[in-house]
């Protein structure tokens, strides 16, 4: 299970959420906090998306080793809602791939895949398919209420 702070990451990083999404999500968990941290209120705060991920990598979260899972999953969301396109897809998991060196493929299992497949095909859709449930599952979690209050990342220490 990915920790929330990795999955606001990557929702910043994928463009999966805009920056008022993100604001509004911030100020909600906010107000259901009782001592929220500096980061979230800086985050709350934040102009744009890049600002926002300024404010994650300045916290210094130690992202899982499966990020680049957590990534491919969330792009492969948005070209399933038809937000992403093919081409986009392609290179940005490349990129991704190669950045967080996944575990699930390499650059070159990627590439090749995608020099006779499509995203569509069955072996690589199928991938695709369980990387983009699993984010979702996990994006769906950031609307927890009750699991940010059990997240000590979220929370000043009192004392």
């Amino acid at each position: 299970m990915y920790s929330l702070p990795a999955v606001l990451f990557a929702a910043i990083e994928t463009g999966t959420w805009s920056g008022a999404e993100l604001c509004s999500w911030a100020d909600e968990a906010i107000s259901h906090l009782d001592s929220p941290t500096i980061w979230l209120i800086d985050l709350s705060l934040s102009a744009d998306l890049e600002s926002a991920g300024r404010v994650l990598r300045e916290a210094r979260f130690e992202l899982p080793p499966e990020m680049a899972e957590l990534l491919v999953g969330l792009l492969y969301s948005q070209y399933r809602r038809g937000v992403l396109g093919g081409d986009d897809l392609e290179r940005r998991v490349a990129d991704i791939v190669d950045a967080y060196q996944a575990a699930v493929f390499d650059v070159e299992y990627w590439t090749s895949q995608m020099a006779v497949q499509t995203p569509t095909s069955d072996e690589l859709r199928r991938l695709l398919n369980r990387l983009a449930d699993k984010a979702e599952e996990a994006l769906g979690r950031l609307f927890d209420i009750a699991l940010l209050g059990e997240e000590p990342l979220f929370q000043q220490r009192q004392g």
